[in-house]
């Protein structure tokens, strides 16, 4: 079994900054601080798990594996998404309000083509 050298590289340097971003999630006392470290530290470890998934070559558990990447960015966008829409109203900026529509309808987008087109295509 040959082991590729870049997946095992990368899976080293992901846990490590999985471990930092875990120290700093338990240092912190922001809840501000603390939701957003823990999104990027979903990122890291999904990241650090694919990588170990691709040295041993299973390439049916990277795909369920990168679904929960792809959720949990789709969770910051909305949730960013959610927070601007606030901040908006609150100011009674009623353009930046529109102008987040489009986002929102770009991220459903996205969604529906990362989750839904494949399902449909395969179908036929």
């Amino acid at each position: 079994m040959k082991i590729n050298a870049r997946y095992i590289k990368k899976s080293i340097s992901s846990a490590i900054i999985s471990g930092l971003l875990a120290y700093f999630l338990f240092k912190t006392n922001d809840l501000l601080s603390k939701t957003v470290i823990s999104l990027f530290l979903v990122f890291g470890i999904s990241f650090c798990i694919t990588n170990v998934l691709l040295v041993f070559k299973k390439n049916k558990l990277v795909e369920k594996v990168s679904k929960v990447y792809v959720i949990a960015f789709f969770i910051y966008w909305y949730g960013f998404l959610i927070y601007w829409d606030y901040i908006s109203i609150l100011n009674k900026d009623f353009m930046a309000l529109l102008i987040s529509l489009i986002m929102w309808f770009a991220g459903g987008y996205f969604i529906y083509k990362r989750f839904f087109k494949k399902k449909e295509e395969n179908r036929r």
